[in-house]
């Protein structure tokens, strides 16, 4: 299975947020191969951001480097930018994260973001939860 990951997920792991343990069981099958884990290359420039001001520059770095060793990176080109724009999605970083799903062939995106689980992407959005109960 191949799963698309969305920047809350990645930053519930790395925080360790209230009720984060789907999040981090989730990203554990990406880590052990149980899963096949897709992250957008624009969402490793938010996720530094978030991580560097809840933590410090130094772990946001450190956390990176991880992550692309368990993740998959994606590109994100002016291809994407613009299928993103053109969808029905209204927040734009979800439907960069959606285009970028359904053109890697994800079967699921990744996300705590209950307005991108109700929004109409190809690539079904589901919770970490409910993502786990499929495996």
């Amino acid at each position: 299975m191949t799963v698309m990951f969305d920047n809350n997920v990645i930053i519930d792991v790395l925080t360790n947020r209230e009720n984060s343990e789907a999040s981090i069981a989730l990203f554990m099958k990406a880590a052990s191969d149980e899963i096949t884990g897709l992250l957008c290359a624009n969402s490793i420039n938010d996720i530094y951001y978030v991580i560097s001001k809840l933590l410090n520059p130094e772990k946001a770095r450190n956390a990176i480097s991880k992550i692309m060793q368990i993740l998959y990176i994606v590109p994100v080109n002016v291809e994407i930018c613009s299928k993103a724009i053109g969808s029905e999605i209204e927040d734009f970083e979800d439907a960069i994260i959606a285009v970028c799903a359904e053109e890697n062939d994800a079967d699921y995106i990744a996300t705590s973001d209950k307005k991108f689980i109700s929004s109409s992407a190809t690539v079904k959005a589901i919770s970490p939860a409910m993502l786990l109960e499929k495996l």
